[in-house]
């Protein structure tokens, strides 16, 4: 994903290594935003590039957004209140960090709640495992890190939570 790579700090890396591949390559750049350090070397590395966006799932209409200013000892019980009051089937919960995806997963769990969750740190069999999981509705909430989320496609999802938010406000989005 290109756009992290830079956002990471590897622009340079990229054209380095691209400086030392065979100029009949073919260049693959997969990101959510253009920025100009990935234009330039689009323009500079491709040759006739296409791009091919995605377009919204989510008409703007259909959606409500709520934001809930609560003390962090109330967190994980709001969570709880709104998942069963709710009755959402399809729920995506996002967390910014791994350890956070784990504790709360994990402590959903012992409410009795179906959950799955993926991170960064799971082996891709085992993200695509849960996935799957989730799509045959084995799982009615999925428990997600924001790096483990990008790309995801899945249908029908009637809730989508942050737990917390990442520093990153694109990752929000």
């Amino acid at each position: 994903e290109a756009d992290k790579m830079v956002d990471m700090g590897f622009v340079q890396d990229i054209r380095q290594i691209l400086d030392y591949t065979s100029n009949d390559r073919q260049v693959l750049l997969f990101w959510a935003t253009i920025s100009g350090e990935i234009d330039g070397i689009k323009r500079k590395y491709m040759r006739d590039p296409k791009t091919i966006q995605g377009e919204p799932k989510v008409k703007e209409e259909l959606l409500e957004q709520y934001y809930y200013n609560l003390h962090l000892r109330q967190k994980f019980s709001y969570l709880v209140h709104l998942l069963k009051k709710e009755d959402s089937k399809r729920t995506i919960i996002f967390c910014s960090r791994r350890s956070t995806v784990e504790m709360v997963a994990g402590n959903l769990k012992k409410q009795g709640i179906s959950v799955g969750m993926i991170h960064g740190k799971l082996t891709q069999s085992k993200r695509m495992n849960v996935m799957e999981q989730f799509n045959k509705g084995k799982y009615d909430v999925l428990v997600a890190s924001t790096v483990a989320a990008r790309g995801l496609h899945i249908e029908d999802v009637t809730h989508v939570i942050n737990y917390d938010l990442s520093q990153d406000a694109e990752e929000y989005v």
